[in-house]
């Protein structure tokens, strides 16, 4: 995903764009598990970026993601990274 190609690379600006362009076009796609994996990669970039508090609001929503379709490996991926001091 491009966007998680623009954060490894460290373009922020241009990851938390397109990251967010792709939860919405995976959302439209109804598809639970990516939209899951999109937000969780949105979250990590936006935790880089500084932004705490949207980054633990898409961890949140991945994480019910997760435990809707039944992950639980994602899951408790998920909340481990809610639980890390200064998330």
């Amino acid at each position: 995903m491009l966007g998680q190609l623009d954060h490894a690379a460290g373009r922020l600006d241009d990851a938390l764009p397109n990251l967010t362009k792709a939860v919405r076009i995976i959302h439209r796609l109804r598809n639970t598990y990516e939209q899951a994996l999109t937000l969780k990669a949105l979250a990590e970039a936006q935790q880089a970026y500084g932004a705490h508090y949207a980054a633990h609001r898409a961890w949140q929503e991945a994480l019910h993601l997760f435990e809707r379709i039944n992950n639980v490996a994602e899951a408790a991926s998920v909340k481990r990274l809610l639980e890390t001091p200064g998330t």
